[in-house]
């Protein structure tokens, strides 16, 4: 019923994720970024097919702990046998779907967990070609930026909802470093000042996910968000890209994304787990 994912299998797991890629950004840019089973990298992902009476799924689990799934009408049956093939791991959360998520993580036996976020976001996707053409003062993030980056995502962890202020501020300056050492992300320039950020948070081909759009506290009701994410989707258009997907936390968000041309396609799921746990068959 359920096996772990071999390399003659990506091409058909490829183009199944592909088929529901709106909800499945973050299972297919691991699998391409660092291809199956687990490496020194917190994304590397493990991944299993589920194949039963013409249902076919599959299941991630990244090496830090984060869960992934694609199975339309997804059968607890499924969602169970997943969790016996990780028994042992221990989860942080998982992202997708909402019925999906809410299953698998009754199979895994995480379904009464305590979590520290449940939140079901509006999922948006617009296609490139309708993007704005007017030039936006943007940079990518330089190294100096790390001080006022750390702060950045200090609020950002805890505006989300992700993290309490606490654990904020102690993720913060490893969450600033990562995003100046992928190269993703990009800042809006006011009078050459950095007021706004954007990231990339999943890249499959020609489509981008993006993550960590943050506007700061003194910066908020002038439209920069709206123009930082306009910035980075130009850079990725321009690198060929010609979807874009996210998810918006917050209503106002939600307005500026639509503002730029976002259109409503569903609903995302996030749930993390309040303390990290461990998968028992």
């Amino acid at each position: 019923m359920i096996r772990e994912a071999e390399i003659e299998d990506l091409p058909r797991i490829n183009a199944f994720l592909d088929q529901h890629i709106e909800t499945s950004m973050f299972l297919r840019s691991n699998l391409a970024t660092h291809g199956l089973g687990f490496s020194d990298h917190p994304h590397s992902t493990r991944a299993f097919v589920w194949e039963a009476d013409g249902q076919v799924g599959v299941f991630g689990l990244s090496k830090v702990g984060y869960v992934m799934a694609q199975m339309p009408d997804m059968p607890l049956e499924a969602a169970q046998a997943f969790g016996h093939a990780i028994t042992g791991h221990t989860v942080l959360g998982m992202t997708g779907e909402k019925a999906q998520v809410d299953v698998t993580l009754r199979g895994l036996g995480l379904g009464k967990a305590k979590l520290k976020m449940l939140d079901d976001e509006p999922l948006y996707q617009m296609e490139l070609a309708d993007l704005s053409e007017t030039r936006v003062n943007s940079r990518a993030l330089l190294e100096s930026d790390l001080g006022p980056l750390e702060r950045w995502f200090a609020h950002y962890l805890e505006d989300t909802g992700q993290e309490t202020e606490a654990d904020a501020r102690s993720k913060a300056a490893a969450r600033g470093r990562a995003a100046f050492d992928n190269g993703r992300a990009e800042v809006l320039l006011i009078d050459g000042v950095p007021v706004a950020m954007a990231d990339i948070n999943a890249h499959v081909e020609d489509v981008v996910q993006l993550g960590g759009v943050f506007v700061p506290t003194e910066h908020r009701g002038k439209g920069y968000g709206a123009l930082v994410t306009t910035a980075i989707l130009q850079r990725e258009a321009a690198r060929g890209a010609k979807q874009a997907i996210l998810f918006a936390n917050n209503p106002i968000a939600a307005r500026a994304y639509e503002s730029i041309g976002f259109k409503q396609i569903g609903w995302y799921r996030i749930a993390l787990l309040q303390t990290p746990s461990e998968v028992r068959s």
